[in-house]
């Protein structure tokens, strides 16, 4: 620890003048008692490591005009209770390698009444307080449980809960994962529009191809949903049709589609139970005609709730 530089010049932690401050070193933030960046909109920290828990807590309070914050493979080994405190920040990242580990012993607070755009890719905390993201548009989350205890679904719990008020959300498998196991499933009263990515392989999650028939029993107003076809296990299709396929889903795009019985059972489903849907746009696996061709009409052929449905195959 002491070989690192503990400090940066204390002429830097007051300058008025200051709009945007990128730290891209491997160093130890130790953020002086007083600190005032009037100006600063933008932030970024990569391979920043820092000193403790108030010193994370002056830096990010100092910044009263901040619109920007990036936090990017920070260290927190000497954290416990990660304070993000700010009414004017409207966008925030907080970003780790794959599979990051030992986050687990830190708690996460966010305090943002004015963010709009969320970017969190970690793994689980070991819990979390966010509190008046009433202005949150758009997230993208990728969280990894790296262990099964009920204490880190809480933790989990109380993520997805400060997230609620999202109007569009970038989802990976493993976060659908976490959100199915909540006790209770919050819901998404806001939220229109769903993607659900797989940036890790199923395997490696061991996915049985559940949690989204949960999500949209909690998404009522959600108008477009995109999903890789694998997530949606045909055995786990809703009974109870969910509100949202009755009155508002208007768009459904489906990739890795194949013409076998399990894919078509899925999309026959939604054309049958969508009420207003408007398109369906189904991405293949193949490059020749023919088999898209086969899809389509099969697919013309079945029961459809929604008259006006375009059927889009490519």
């Amino acid at each position: 620890m002491n070989s690192k530089l503990t400090t940066l010049p204390g002429i830097l932690f007051t300058c008025r003048t200051l709009v945007t401050l990128i730290l891209n070193i491997d160093f130890i933030l130790n953020v002086p008692n007083y600190v005032c960046f009037p100006n600063l909109k933008t932030l970024h920290l990569i391979w920043v490591q820092f000193f403790n828990d108030d010193s994370v807590k002056r830096l990010f309070s100092s910044c009263i005009c901040l619109e920007d914050m990036i936090i990017e493979q920070c260290e927190l080994d000497n954290i416990s209770n990660f304070n993000i405190s700010n009414h004017s920040l409207k966008r925030l990242t907080i970003v780790y390698p794959e599979c990051y580990s030992d986050f687990t012993n830190y708690w996460i607070e966010i305090d943002a009444p004015m963010l709009v755009y969320f970017n969190y890719a970690n793994s689980q905390a070991a819990g979390y307080s966010l509190k008046n993201l009433h202005s949150l548009a758009t997230a993208d989350i990728d969280l990894l449980l790296t262990d099964n205890s009920s204490t880190y679904k809480v933790a989990s719990t109380f993520f997805f809960r400060g997230i609620c008020n999202v109007q569009s959300l970038n989802f990976s498998l493993t976060s659908m994962e976490l959100l199915s196991s909540c006790e209770p499933v919050p819901d998404f009263p806001n939220m229109v529009q769903l993607n659900i990515f797989d940036d890790y392989p199923l395997s490696f999650i061991q996915w049985e191809g559940k949690g989204l028939e949960t999500l949209l029993g909690v998404t009522p107003e959600l108008e477009k949903l995109t999903f890789c076809q694998e997530v949606f296990n045909e055995n786990y299709l809703p009974e109870k049709v969910p509100s949202c396929f009755l009155f508002k889903l208007k768009e459904i795009e489906i990739s890795k589609f194949e013409a076998e019985k399990d894919c078509m059972v899925k999309a026959k489903y939604f054309l049958a139970n969508a009420g207003v849907l408007e398109k369906l746009t189904i991405h293949t696996r193949y490059e020749r005609e023919k088999e898209k061709q086969t899809i389509l009409e099969e697919l013309l052929a079945s029961p459809r709730k929604s008259k006006q449905c375009c059927i889009i195959i490519v």
